[in-house]
């Protein structure tokens, strides 16, 4: 029961929400309530609990969050503070090690400040997420963590590092990486095979470097295609064997039964070349074609409307509103985006 009351008080405490933003909107939005059914929804909660009741009775336990008159929502009893006043109470503490857990850092700094709460940092490799052995930690007042200044804090006799939040976070922004994510903007839409297009890109010194593309309507994979040759020979042999058969039965017909039966094979061989038309048709589709923005974009069109396959030359045309927002829509952070091909073949 602790445990969950722990947990879910972290959600609300200070220098949890000024970094959470979707917590922060929902408590925006919802006059500071946040109802226990999103709450159930958060990783942490569920390895704890799936019984609302228990949340419930945990939390009519808490002296930091109240719950709504139903019993459904539940928030502060105390506004958040501004960042600059949380700053003023905090600071960024290491040390701690990467195996310290959280009750264990906390029972060693309460023995020198009384701490309001603390942010353990994370990072992440292909194991997955791991502790950086650092934490952010608010103290009750700003005298609390002047006393834990003045104290010579440890940690398993370990002395900590400690200096102002405020400091930490600004450094943190100096180094943050800029973005390397490419900006797209809509050229044109072609009208190709996927495969065929991919290698003019890369033999193409202009568009290798500027392009990027998405398909709006997958072609067919080779796998497919092959299915579908064998699906075809087996229906041509299964046609040969049938038109033996009606042939030799056609011999004991008269004339016009035979006529009328090879006339109506005629219309079934006719049929099926319209569909195998069709369906190789289908199998070059819509492309739309991006390059970073700034670039000239009036040399990458005339590159591609140059480009040939097959002997024919490429159908450019400009894309449409319509179609130009939806390939926006996986070009925008924390969706996936369409392939580039950079130099070295590699992807941006």
């Amino acid at each position: 029961m602790s445990a969950i009351l722990d947990q879910i008080e972290f959600y609300f405490c200070d220098l949890n929400l000024i970094q959470d933003t979707f917590l922060k909107g929902v408590i925006e939005t919802s006059n500071g309530f946040v109802t226990i059914d999103t709450l159930m929804g958060f990783v942490k909660v569920k390895e704890l609990t799936e019984n609302k009741e228990e949340i419930i009775n945990a939390l009519s336990k808490s002296s930091f969050l109240e719950l709504s008159e139903d019993k459904q929502s539940v928030k502060r009893k105390t506004p958040l503070p501004t960042e600059e006043e949380i700053n003023k109470r905090s600071l960024f503490i290491k040390g701690f090690g990467k195996d310290a857990t959280r009750q264990e850092i906390i029972d060693a700094l309460n023995k020198f400040a009384q701490v309001e709460c603390i942010r353990m940092n994370y990072g992440r490799n292909k194991e997955g997420q791991f502790y950086l052995g650092n934490a952010f930690v608010e103290f009750v007042t700003e005298a609390e963590k002047d006393k834990f200044i003045n104290s010579k804090p440890t940690f398993k006799e370990n002395p900590l590092e400690f200096r102002p939040r405020a400091e930490k976070i600004i450094q943190k922004q100096k180094n943050k990486k800029v973005s390397q994510r490419v900006e797209y903007k809509i050229v044109v839409s072609i009208k190709v095979c996927n495969r065929d297009l991919k290698n003019a890109i890369k033999n193409n010194e202009l568009l290798k470097t500027n392009v990027v593309k998405y398909f709006v309507d997958k072609p067919l994979s080779p796998v497919e295609e092959k299915n579908e040759e064998i699906t075809q020979k087996e229906e041509e042999t299964t046609k040969a064997e049938d038109k033996k058969e009606e042939t030799t039965k056609g011999e004991e017909k008269n004339k016009e039964t035979v006529k009328a039966e090879d006339k109506n094979v005629e219309n079934k061989t006719t049929q099926k070349d319209e569909k195998n038309k069709k369906e190789n048709d289908d199998r070059t589709k819509n492309v739309f074609v991006a390059v970073k923005v700034n670039n000239d974009l009036e040399q990458v069109k005339e590159a591609l409307q140059q480009l040939k396959f097959y002997g024919k030359e490429v159908i450019v045309s400009e894309c449409t509103p319509e179609e130009s927002q939806t390939f926006k829509s996986f070009a925008v952070p924390g969706k996936s985006k369409p392939k580039f091909f950079g130099k070295k073949g590699k992807k941006d």
